[in-house]
């Protein structure tokens, strides 16, 4: 039980770490849908999206520890825009306690509040993520992310999906690297993402 409780740990530690890059949204996370996690404060990622006919390109500092905050900057034919994003962890994620963040985006002509919750589920060997934008309409998120055995440092490869603004994305993130990261993704089950990710520290 010990040993079963000890790897689960490690597999949440190491699916926190790995999960560590921006998403489509900004904040760090899976594809669209942010985590609970935040970045460790003197960590940043630096993340270049592309899908068809637009080039988007986030950067996310760790201001603090569990306190994270970045821009997204895009560029879609010939229309461009920004934003800016701030995510906190609440509640980090242990064995027995639900991880728990808030987040807000700002855009030029919008803002975005969200909380969100993750966990690592022993039974099915996978993070699970759950939360609500709390704007607007309110938008329901959800996914979930597992790391693939294999038998080698690197690569790792995790799987991804997530259920977003009506969105269903799947995707897998190759980290080929402690510090570079590959995913590939399907946005809606139709549109192809590829994303470049970089993590390092200062």
């Amino acid at each position: 039980m010990k040993k079963v409780l000890f790897v689960g740990l490690l597999l949440a530690a190491f699916s926190s770490f790995c999960l560590a890059a921006p998403t489509l949204s900004g904040p760090t996370g899976l594809i669209m849908a942010p985590s609970a996690d935040s970045l460790r404060g003197g960590s940043f990622n630096l993340a270049l999206h592309h899908y068809p006919e637009t080039n988007q390109l986030s950067f996310v500092v760790g201001l603090a520890d569990n306190l994270e905050a970045g821009l997204s900057a895009w560029k879609h034919k010939n229309h461009s825009d920004t934003s800016a994003f701030l995510k906190y962890t609440l509640v980090p994620e242990t064995s027995r306690q639900v991880g728990l963040a808030i987040g807000g985006r700002v855009y030029k002509n919008s803002n975005s509040l969200f909380v969100v919750g993750s966990k690592f589920l022993s039974e099915i060997g996978a993070r699970g993520h759950i939360g609500f934008d709390i704007t607007g309409d309110g938008l329901f998120f959800m996914g979930l992310s597992k790391t693939l055995p294999s038998q080698r440092s690197f690569p790792k490869t995790i799987a991804m999906a997530d259920f977003y603004n009506g969105n269903l994305n799947v995707g897998l993130r190759i980290l080929l690297t402690n510090e570079v990261n590959l995913d590939l993704s399907l946005i809606d089950l139709d549109d192809a993402m590829i994303t470049l990710g970089f993590h390092s520290h200062f």
